[in-house]
């Protein structure tokens, strides 16, 4: 997963999937407060454009996983999970504060 995440920063071909197709503003007030932001969507990308990250989350009933990167400073984040998205602390929040802390 860090392999395509490089490759996401990297390879300018990919760079037309991180570009805003849509203002979305969907961010809960409870996502807010876990600093989960989703403010517009590329090409099957979030981003938070408050932070500059972009980013991607995924689970099941029981796994659960988040891959989230900063094209400005090209560090990026994977957590991947064996437990459930509700159990605990989900993969996405654990992710995007990795990412905070280290685009600090």
């Amino acid at each position: 997963m860090l392999a395509y995440a490089q490759m996401q920063l990297n390879d300018p071909r990919f760079t037309p999937c991180h570009e805003s197709r849509k203002t979305i503003n969907a961010s809960a007030e409870s996502y807010r407060m876990m600093g989960i932001r989703m403010d517009e969507i590329g090409m099957a990308w979030i981003i938070d454009s408050e932070n500059g990250f972009i980013w991607h989350n995924g689970g099941t009933g029981h796994y659960n996983s988040y891959l989230g990167f900063c094209p400005e400073t090209g560090t990026a984040v994977v957590v991947l999970s064996n437990l459930p998205p509700n159990d605990r602390i989900p993969a996405t929040v654990l992710g995007i504060k990795k990412l905070q802390e280290l685009n600090r």
